[in-house]
């Protein structure tokens, strides 16, 4: 330890001297005890305890999901497939029921016109049936 200045008594001086060299020791050995937690965690979290290899673990996973991804991709085609047949089996019967339905409009039409017509001729015979029995009518004609 050097040599206290002149007038400094040793007690002072030996204060100063543990103050100026046992704060920044006392700083570092707490920063130092608290980075050793920090690091025991840290190789906690990445120290390999399992017994097998971690790259083949992740191989042995990749290829479980690429198998599990292709079964679900090929299972997804053939359900879109499916789907398509429905839809093309439904375009199909949609068009046949076009077709029918656009064949029941005509025969209503046709149907309508036959019975207007029926109508006409119907009223034109009660017409002349009833023109004839007036005519004939022995009240209305007394001398006939």
């Amino acid at each position: 330890m050097p040599a206290a200045p002149a007038g400094t008594p040793w007690w002072a001086w030996l204060i100063a001297t543990v103050i100026v060299v046992g704060v920044p020791a006392l700083v570092t050995w707490l920063t130092q005890r608290r980075t050793r937690q920090d690091v025991t965690a840290i190789k906690e979290q990445v120290a390999n305890t399992h017994t097998t290899n971690l790259r083949e673990d992740l191989d042995r996973l990749s290829t479980a999901l690429t198998e599990g991804l292709t079964k679900l991709g090929a299972d997804h085609l053939a359900a879109v497939e499916s789907i398509r047949e429905d839809i093309g089996g439904l375009h199909s019967e949609t068009r046949d029921l076009r077709k029918d339905i656009a064949g029941v409009r005509t025969d209503a039409r046709q149907d309508r016109r036959a019975v207007a017509a029926l109508r006409e001729e119907q009223a034109d015979a009660m017409k002349r049936a009833v023109e004839q029995h007036v005519s004939d009518c022995p009240l209305r004609n007394p001398a006939a």
